[in-house]
C-alpha cells in the first residue's frame, strides 16, 4: 500500500510538471483581428476629375474604412513572419464628376447628379514584423513591413441632368471596370498590450500604397495623322489606416 501511496505521488507530480511546461512554453503563431479608419492620400482622395482621357485618374475617395486578418509566426522571441488579408470601401465624392458632366457636356443644364459606386480593394500581403518591449511584461512596439497584390475596380457610376424645369432630360451609366492586379506595400507602426499570455490588444497606425495601371487599347492601324493615341490610365492607392483589434497567441 505504502509503495501504491508512492507511485500515485511520483505519477501526480509527473503529469503536474508536464502541464506547467506546457504553459510555460513560448507560444510560436498569433492572430490577430482589427479595423479602423482609412483616410485617403494624393491622388486617391483628389476631388478634381480632370476627364477620362487623364493619364491620372482621381480616386475621389472619402474617408472609409479599413480592415485587417494577420497570421504571425515567431521565428525569435522578437522577430517574425506575416500574412495579412485586409479589406477597404470608401464611398467618392461625387461633385468632382457633377462638375466635369456640367462643364463639358450640359453647360445649359441648371443640375447634374452623379450616384457613384464605392471603391472596394482587397489586398494580401506577406512580410516581417519586429517587437520592441516598451516595458517588462505589458507594453511593445511592433514595426511591420509587408508586400503583396491589390484587386479592386473602378466603381460604377449613374447621372442625371437637369433644367430649370424639373425633369432629368439626359442621363447615363458607366459600368465596373476591372483594373489588373496590382503590387502593393505597407509599413506599419503599432502597440502591443498585452492582457496575458494568451491574449493583447493592439493599435497599429499604417500606410498603405498601390498604383494599378489600366492599359490602353492599341493603337488603330491608319490612325489619322494628329490623333493622339489614348494614354494609359494610373489609379494610385495612398491611405493612412488607424486600426485598433485583439489578437490571440497559440
Amino acid at each position: 500500500m505504502k509503495h501504491y501511496k508512492i507511485r500515485l505521488l511520483l505519477t501526480v507530480a509527473l503529469i503536474a510538471s508536464f502541464s506547467v511546461n506546457a504553459q510555460q512554453k513560448t507560444p510560436k503563431f498569433f492572430a490577430e483581428v482589427a479595423a479602423g479608419p482609412s483616410f485617403p492620400i494624393g491622388q486617391f482622395g483628389e476631388k478634381e476629375y480632370p476627364g477620362i482621357d487623364a493619364k491620372d485618374q482621381p480616386g475621389m475617395a472619402k474617408t472609409g474604412m479599413a480592415a485587417n486578418i494577420t497570421l504571425g509566426y515567431y521565428i525569435k522571441e522578437n522577430v517574425g513572419l506575416l500574412l495579412t488579408g485586409g479589406y477597404a470601401a470608401y464611398k467618392q465624392i461625387p461633385e468632382g464628376l457633377e462638375e466635369y458632366i456640367k462643364r463639358n457636356f450640359y453647360v445649359s443644364a441648371t443640375d447634374v447628379d452623379v450616384n457613384a459606386d464605392d471603391w472596394k480593394l482587397l489586398k494580401v500581403m506577406v512580410g516581417g514584423f519586429y517587437i520592441t518591449p516598451l516595458t517588462e511584461n505589458k507594453l511593445n512596439l511592433v514595426t511591420k513591413i509587408s508586400a503583396g497584390i491589390l484587386k479592386t475596380a473602378v466603381p460604377a457610376f449613374s447621372w442625371r441632368a437637369y433644367n430649370a424645369t424639373g425633369p432629368a432630360f439626359a442621363g447615363g451609366e458607366n459600368e465596373e471596370e476591372k483594373l489588373p492586379t496590382s503590387f502593393c506595400y505597407q509599413i506599419s507602426l503599432g502597440l502591443q498590450y498585452k492582457l496575458n499570455e494568451r491574449f493583447h490588444l493592439l493599435f497599429d497606425l499604417n500606410s498603405f500604397n498601390a498604383t494599378a495601371t489600366d492599359k490602353a487599347p492599341p493603337q488603330p492601324i491608319g490612325n489619322p495623322p494628329g490623333v493622339p493615341a489614348e494614354p494609359d490610365k494610373k489609379y494610385r492607392f495612398g491611405s493612412v489606416n488607424a486600426l485598433i483589434g485583439v489578437g490571440v497567441s497559440f
